[in-house]
């Protein structure tokens, strides 16, 4: 008798086993946080992404006023520059080396702007939904892209005519590098351009 009070006052002390109910739901609360804390490590490496992102075509903007300078000088100089005839003094023996110089800076531009977009274009496609931590980057990058577009069209209408200027001073070969680079450089950032509002669409 005794022991049998025993066992049901210890029966009724005993914490009630959770119901099939309250389990799940503790589940879903689980998955739900576990999910919440995923997307926001998500958002943060994008955001990260976009800011590095952003930097870099500060880094391109600058590149590209360099870039101006150099073109325009170069432009003078082929302006008063006659290819040598033979038997004759070169009138400005530093100017090849100047042009093949400023021609691979701007391949190197070139294909600066390529990498750029690359990484901006894996970043538009890694966001899935409308992000509001993603906002402020991505309005920086969108910023920053506004001053390259800016800065490369005075790149763009210094190329405009520089195939001719390079082909009227005997410079044939490197007429056709130069007019490629800048075709390239001018594609790539239209296309960055693209890619960077399609971003700032995605993510408000």
């Amino acid at each position: 008798m005794v022991l049998a009070l025993v066992l049901a006052a210890a029966a009724s002390a005993a914490p009630a086993a959770p119901s099939f109910d309250a389990a799940l739901l503790d589940v879903r609360r689980a998955v739900h946080l576990t999910r919440a804390a995923a997307a926001a490590d998500k958002d943060a490496a994008l955001a990260s992404r976009l800011d590095r992102a952003a930097w870099d075509v500060q880094r391109h903007e600058r590149d590209a006023s360099s870039l101006r300078r150099e073109l325009s000088m170069l432009k003078s100089r082929l302006s008063r520059y006659g290819a040598p005839r033979r038997g004759q003094p070169d009138s400005d023996p530093g100017l090849r080396w100047e042009v093949q110089r400023t021609g691979r800076d701007l391949q190197d531009h070139a294909r600066a702007l390529q990498w750029t977009l690359h990484e901006v274009r894996a970043i538009r496609q890694a966001i899935t939904d409308k992000a509001p931590e993603l906002v402020a980057p991505a309005g920086r990058l969108e910023s920053q892209m506004r001053w390259l577009v800016s800065e490369e069209r005075w790149v763009e209408n210094e190329g405009r005519w520089f195939g001719f200027d390079l082909r009227r001073a005997g410079f044939h070969f490197e007429a056709f590098d130069y007019e490629r680079a800048f075709r390239d450089a001018a594609d790539r950032v239209r296309e960055l351009e693209d890619e960077t509002r399609q971003i700032l669409a995605k993510v408000r």
